[in-house]
C-alpha cells in the first residue's frame, strides 16, 4: 500500500482508528509496516506495531465496542492531528470515555510516527495496566 497524496496522507489517522475499531490486525500491519512507531503519552518508550499488536489483542479483554467518536481531523506541515473520544464498555457493564489527540506522521509508504495522548485516569480498575496494552 502507498500513500502518495495529501488527502491519503492526511485520512491515514481515520484508518488506523477504523481498523482498531474492527480489531483488523492485518491492516493495521499494513499501515504502520516494519517502521512505524507509535509514542504513548502513558508509556516513554515509543514501539512497533508488532511490540503493540498483542496489547491491542488484550484490550479487548477488558474492554469492548471499541469506538472514537466526534472525530475532528486537522492538517498541519507534515501531519495530521486528530482529536477525538474514545469510548467502550468495561466488561463489568461500566462506561469508558477518554479524550484522545493523536499526531500522525506518514510518508509515501504509510504511517512513520504516532503520537497518542489519552486521559488515564479515565480508565476503569483493571488487573491489566494500559502499559499491557
Amino acid at each position: 500500500m502507498t500513500f502518495s497524496d495529501a488527502h491519503e496522507k492526511a485520512h491515514i489517522g481515520h484508518a488506523v482508528l477504523d481498523a482498531i475499531e474492527e480489531q483488523d490486525m492485518d491492516q493495521l500491519h499494513e499501515l504502520f509496516g516494519e517502521r512505524g512507531r507509535v509514542w504513548r503519552n502513558f508509556d516513554p518508550v515509543p514501539r512497533s506495531f508488532a511490540e503493540l499488536r498483542g496489547g491491542l489483542s488484550k484490550m479487548s479483554s477488558f474492554l469492548t465496542s471499541f469506538k472514537y467518536d466526534d472525530r475532528r481531523l486537522t492538517e498541519a506541515e507534515g501531519c495530521s492531528v486528530i482529536q477525538t473520544t474514545f469510548r467502550a464498555r468495561s466488561r463489568s457493564g461500566a462506561e469508558v470515555t477518554m479524550p484522545m489527540l493523536l499526531i500522525v506522521r506518514a510518508d509515501d509508504l504509510g504511517i512513520v510516527y504516532v503520537e497518542e495522548y489519552l486521559d488515564t485516569a479515565q480508565m476503569p480498575p483493571s488487573d491489566l495496566t494500559l502499559n499491557d496494552v
